[in-house]
């Protein structure tokens, strides 16, 4: 697994009082075409955030079926 952290406002740990996890999955057919969402003007993979006590595989597993 990867984290990724983005902090364009070059926040300090002290500064952040949240913390959002959020999973993607990339999901390959066997014609090699890759799945994506389309939403807001942007394609993304699909995925989301986990809600609270739910493990991060429940939670992609979740998120695909949605």
């Amino acid at each position: 697994m990867k984290e990724i952290f983005i902090n364009e406002d070059n926040l300090s740990k002290n500064e952040i009082n949240e913390e959002v996890i959020r999973v993607k999955g990339l999901i390959i057919n066997d014609k090699n075409e890759i799945l994506l969402g389309y939403s807001n003007n942007t394609y993304q993979f699909p995925g989301g955030h986990l809600e609270e006590g739910e493990a991060i595989s429940d939670t992609l597993k979740r998120k695909i079926k949605e």
